[in-house]
């Protein structure tokens, strides 16, 4: 089955099969980081407001943005990013 998948550096995010690969290795991600990482991915270099990413991840809840955070700081470190180092996810403040 041929379907799209998101490549990124050495990447590849399928939302098919709901798996983050690096290189060919299987990175482990909450459902909620990944639904994350998707619309980042799919909306790649425009501005994903934080009311945006709450409202499409916690779907009919409330949650604090600081969950949110927990959730960025987490993808970071599954996309090798160290600290200070902001190499696919750029927080642009006050925006998202």
């Amino acid at each position: 089955m041929n379907h799209e998948s998101y490549k990124f550096g050495d990447f590849r995010l399928d939302p098919v099969q709901r798996k983050l690969f690096k290189r060919e290795k299987i990175i482990r991600l909450s459902p909620r980081a990944f639904e994350i990482l998707l619309l980042l991915v799919q909306r790649q270099g425009e501005i994903v407001e934080k009311t945006e990413l709450l409202d499409r991840v916690w779907t009919d809840s409330f949650v604090e943005e600081s969950n949110l955070v927990v959730h960025i700081s987490a993808l970071r470190r599954s996309l090798s990013e160290r600290r200070g180092e902001r190499k696919f996810i750029e927080t642009v403040s006050g925006r998202g």
